[in-house]
């Protein structure tokens, strides 16, 4: 394989990286801060704080995920019911909506990590700029129209919707 089809590939599935490797500390931070408050009496105070970031992080990166799979929530069940041209037009509503929603959340995480990063705020404890947290789902969120947009491409020129590999 090419060196270019390579750092294409990568970056195509950054989000599954992204989302896999945050599951991963998650879950080993959580089953470390149990062993020790439980065992040494020693807690982690910062693990909340970490846990948050993740939480976000896995969540908005794992919908990135579904988005490019083509895996996401849908209720195939009641379109498919209806008449052809009902089908269609219920499409088209459904993907304005869906581009509509993710680029306002874009537009309102943005300009939060915008706000935040004037404000400086960050946790608590490790003072990690929460503008660092929202900023995932800024991303991500760009991620999953960019992977909508080219699965409606995909749709357009007659492919359907497939679904690639995770």
């Amino acid at each position: 394989m090419k060196k270019g089809n390579l750092l294409v590939r990568f970056l195509s599935q950054i989000d599954l990286y992204i989302s896999v490797l945050g599951l991963v500390a998650l879950v080993i931070l959580t089953f470390l801060g149990t062993i020790f408050r439980y065992v040494f009496n020693a807690p982690f105070i910062w693990q909340e704080e970490v846990q948050m970031i993740l939480i976000v992080w896995i969540v908005f990166w794992g919908a990135s995920v579904a988005f490019r799979t083509g895996n996401h929530i849908a209720i195939e069940i009641l379109v498919d019911a209806l008449p052809e041209k009902a089908q269609k037009g219920i499409r088209i509503v459904v993907d304005v909506v869906t581009a509509a929603a993710l680029l306002f959340i874009i537009y309102v995480e943005a300009s939060r990590v915008v706000q935040l990063l004037e404000s400086g705020r960050a946790t608590s404890i490790l003072k990690i700029p929460q503008a660092y947290n929202y900023s995932g789902v800024v991303l991500a969120c760009v991620f999953m129209l960019i992977h909508f947009v080219l699965g409606e491409i995909r749709q357009v020129r007659g492919g359907g919707k497939e679904e690639s590999e995770v």
